[in-house]
Order: C-alpha cells, then sequence, then structure tokens
C-alpha cells in the first residue's frame, strides 16, 4: 500500500466494518442486510438498555 491510507470508495455502494457512515439511506441494510432482525433480537436480549452504544451500534 506505500503508506497510502485507504478510505471509503466514491460512489462505491460499498461499507466498511468500523466505520460508521452516517450518510447512508439504510444503515441496518447496508451494515446488516438479511441478519438483521436476528442481531437486534440478541442485542435486544444482551443490552436492553442500550449500554453499548456508537453510530454504527444495532
Amino acid at each position: 500500500m506505500g503508506g497510502r491510507i485507504l478510505g471509503r470508495g466514491a460512489g462505491s455502494g460499498r461499507v466498511y466494518p468500523n466505520f460508521p457512515d452516517l450518510a447512508l439511506e439504510d444503515p441496518a441494510r447496508a451494515y446488516h442486510a438479511g441478519n438483521y432482525p436476528r442481531l437486534a433480537a440478541i442485542k435486544k436480549a444482551y443490552d436492553p438498555h442500550r449500554v453499548f452504544h456508537f453510530p454504527q451500534a444495532l
């Protein structure tokens, strides 16, 4: 990579883990696709008070 910093490709339509993109129209679908309902249920069961919250969190 020659010391270059890699970032989000312009217009790629893809997302990168650990890179919260607040401009996405549907972040849940973009980051988690069909896994979102299952992951949301697990999140609700283990973190009902949303202690672990950040922009990319469920």
